[in-house]
């Protein structure tokens, strides 16, 4: 049954690996193993409570076995419980020390905490006991991005992705490294390439959807970037920065009015944002004209009255005359708003109220 399941997980069929594992653990309930390969195959399967009860069970059997005690401190990583992960992996170690896995979740532990020389005495340990393991490269690879100084630095970290590419082809985390190594070299389509490969390895992968999305839309692969946003969207529906990449990739293949809800409903989430703010103002002006615009303003101010960005943009678009009661209106909206009293203090000064200019003037730098 170990040969089917670690066959199927080769072969990237989590299902396959799942259905094997569960028949070992029925047949054999009370065997450790079996219940660590059918951890494995739920997390292959990307049900991480089932892996992590199928774990408990095995550790209730055996206690004091090393692999187990590192394999679940794996999934307490994966849900970011940093001291529970430790905790575990240095109980690992205790039991054994030539785990190689508990060193390499030291390390990326290290590095989540910001602490490179921790990472490398990890990875010195590691590489003692396997130096050409794919998550070894991985692991010295980011850490030469980590410290990265010059360009031989950044080549040096390629070349330990590309070995371990070669060596786990089907590994998710290794192929995702390679593919973000080559869109930061400007290797754009390798890059497409890779980063498509780890998203089907992982599943959704939605953290690499954006980075597959830049590696398109350099190549100018509009349409294909759409389409990657439009799956990232199918999965995650409320999540701002995938509608952000949809919005604004209607926007540039000039479909205005279906980027426009994508681009306001990042704004609702996002509502100082000026980039967004910027292109939402584009999109009302491509739809709808001046009049759109001036519409989407004043929404923004009654939302937002002590926001400058929406109040310079409407003092841009209205006629001379109606400049003084913009300013006047922005004032009394925001009475303690740096950019707004500047304003008022230039409008005095025109209007030559010289002693409500200075002492406007004088609020404003002490706002600053």
């Amino acid at each position: 049954m170990l040969e089917d399941i670690m066959r199927a997980l080769r072969d990237g069929d989590a299902a396959g690996a799942l259905a094997a594992a569960a028949r070992w653990a029925e047949t054999e309930p009370a065997n450790p193993e079996s219940l660590l390969w059918l951890a494995h195959a739920h997390a292959a399967a990307r049900d991480v409570p089932a892996a992590a009860s199928a774990l408990d069970r095995a550790l209730a059997l055996a206690p004091e076995r090393a692999d187990l005690l590192t394999a679940r401190a794996y999934l307490d990583l994966q849900a970011r419980d940093l001291d529970k992960a430790t905790a575990g992996l240095d109980a690992a170690l205790a039991q054994d020390p030539n785990q190689l896995p508990a060193y390499i979740a030291l390390a990326q532990l290290a590095l989540l905490r910001r602490d490179p020389e921790t990472a490398r005495r990890h990875l010195a340990y590691a590489k003692r006991l396997d130096d050409g393991h794919p998550r070894v490269l991985l692991l010295e690879a980011q850490l030469e991005n980590a410290g990265r100084t010059t360009r031989g630095d950044a080549d040096r970290a390629l070349a330990l992705l590309s070995r371990a590419a070669e060596r786990a082809p089907n590994d998710p985390l290794v192929v995702a490294g390679l593919g973000l190594a080559f869109l930061e070299r400007g290797h754009h389509a390798f890059a497409a390439e890779a980063l498509r490969r780890a998203i089907t390895l992982s599943g959704t992968a939605s953290s690499l959807r954006g980075a597959l999305i830049v590696a398109l839309e350099a190549q100018g692969h509009l349409d294909l970037a759409l389409q990657e946003a439009e799956a990232w969207v199918a999965v995650q529906a409320d999540a701002s920065l995938p509608r952000w990449h949809r919005g604004r990739l209607f926007a540039r293949l000039g479909h205005f009015a279906a980027a426009l809800p994508d681009v306001e409903a990042v704004q609702s989430a996002l509502p100082r944002h000026e980039a967004v703010f910027a292109l939402a103002l584009q999109l009302h002006g491509q739809v709808g004209g001046k009049e759109a615009v001036l519409r989407a303003l004043d929404a923004r101010i009654d939302a937002d009255p002590t926001w400058f960005a929406p109040w310079r943009q409407l003092l841009s678009l209205v006629a001379a005359e109606q400049v003084p009661d913009v300013v006047r209106r922005w004032h009394a909206a925001a009475p303690d708003s740096g950019e707004a009293l500047e304003a008022a203090a230039l409008l005095a000064e025109r209007e030559g109220r010289a002693v409500d200019a200075q002492v406007l003037a004088a609020n404003a730098i002490a706002c600053e």
